[in-house]
């Protein structure tokens, strides 16, 4: 018993380490998600507590659906809170509650497994800055990840056709806390489109999932008159394709690559040295090649390159008529990690839903302007772990049953260095 729930307290009790004395020594940070949570989120919360009825072209301070503001601002009320304030220290563990209510919940889909270092694949999504920050201040990256893994909760668990009202909530309650999420909402429609059980397509299941979500996201927006309120910042209002983030996605997945990919590295060599794979890994390498040669990627805020530690790297690199010379490396990474995803999933004989929603979700990312890490960071840490989760560990040989541990070394270096560098912003600076 107690090994069962084992990872999900020790990944629950480092995510409290981290967070939660910045709660409760009340730390303030000018940058981030702590700066929005005083700047943005803070006055957001206050309007639905003064007004619990605004109506939908109410003054705007987030890019977002507020759902989440408006539920703080309904338990401010429970709570007697006249007007939120930034230290309130209740309210701040409550929303700290929403990180390891992610973390019990993205356990829960990895599964119990017999291979005991498996959890550590969670590690990464449990000390990103972006995990740690959104559970210490008022934010909606954790919050919207959350719905999202209970969305994929609820997807997975619904066979024959059962707890469509689950799907359809979850979703709901997704897109109105984080409608940057919106796109992962075709994940089991993308799911099921390519599994070989037969079920390829089902109406009803389909509608469930997709119309809730999609009336509240038509709603607002044509209240607003866009996908954003009036009076946000133009550039998170830009209509149209950004080839860049579509680059910045794919770059961010060779890093992720890198982390990842080592976990399975038998299998990776076998896929980049196979006679039938090699014409795949070419048209990856060429893929990648193409992108990297036909968008720009040197650090440029004003085009929305920057937020990310793939423009930190093209910031302080050399470049090539406007094209980061680093970067290349980690768009061939990318391209080829998405190479091997895909075939893995031709070999397991369909698409986990995991992978349809991150794909659903960097592709989404192309009509957004700015290609900041937040974005694509949180969903990719949090499926690709899934994904790695799920493949079989080795038959035979001296690593069945689990997969080498020598393989997680590079995920457990990058996770120590999140861990550094969280404690270092909030504590040391």
């Amino acid at each position: 018993m107690i090994r069962k729930h084992l990872p999900a307290v020790l990944l629950c009790g480092l995510l409290t380490a981290l967070a939660l004395p910045a709660i409760l020594l009340d730390i303030r940070l000018d940058t981030g998600v702590a700066a929005d949570s005083v700047q943005v989120h803070v006055p957001q919360m206050n309007l639905f507590v003064a007004d619990p009825f605004a109506p939908l072209d109410h003054k705007a301070y987030v890019a977002s659906i507020p759902l989440y503001h408006m539920a703080f601002a309904a338990a401010a009320r429970a709570m007697g809170i006249g007007t939120i304030e930034h230290g309130m220290t209740g309210l701040r563990l409550l929303n700290g509650g929403l990180g390891l209510l992610l973390i019990l919940c993205a356990v829960r889909l990895l599964g119990r497994t017999e291979d005991p270092l498996r959890p550590l694949l969670l590690l990464p999504l449990t000390v990103s800055w972006f995990t740690v920050q959104s559970t210490a201040y008022f934010g909606t990256d954790v919050a919207g990840l959350l719905m999202l893994a209970l969305f994929l909760l609820a997807v997975r668990s619904g066979l024959a056709g059962r707890g469509l009202a689950g799907r359809g909530a979850a979703g709901l309650a997704m897109v109105g806390t984080r409608h940057l999420l919106a796109p992962t909402l075709f994940a089991p429609t993308l799911a099921r489109a390519f599994t070989r059980d037969g079920r390829r397509f089902s109406p009803r299941e389909t509608a469930a999932e997709l119309l809730p979500a999609l009336a509240l996201l038509a709603v607002h927006a044509v209240a607003w008159g866009g996908l954003v309120p009036p009076g946000i910042t133009p550039d998170m209002n830009a209509a149209g394709l950004f080839p860049a983030a579509g680059l910045h996605a794919l770059a961010y997945l060779g890093v992720m690559a890198f982390i990842f990919g080592p976990v399975r590295a038998a299998d990776l060599r076998r896929f980049l040295g196979g006679a039938q794979t090699r014409r795949l890994v070419i048209a990856a390498l060429a893929a990648g090649a193409v992108v990297w040669l036909a968008v720009p990627s040197s650090f440029d805020p004003a085009a929305g390159r920057w937020g990310s530690v793939v423009w930190s790297i093209a910031r302080y690199s050399p470049s090539l008529l406007d094209r980061s010379l680093p970067l290349l490396p980690l768009v061939l990474a990318g391209a080829l990690l998405a190479a091997y995803v895909l075939e893995t999933c031709r070999r397991m004989g369909g698409m986990p839903l995991e992978i349809a929603a991150l794909l659903c979700c960097l592709g989404g990312l192309v009509f957004v302007s700015p290609a900041y890490q937040r974005y694509p960071e949180p969903v990719a840490l949090l499926t690709l772990a899934l994904f790695f989760g799920r493949l079989p560990s080795p038959e035979s040989g001296p690593d069945r049953g689990r997969a080498p541990a020598i393989g997680y070394l590079p995920l457990l270096l990058f996770s120590a260095a999140y861990i550094a560098a969280d404690a270092a912003k909030l504590y040391l600076s």
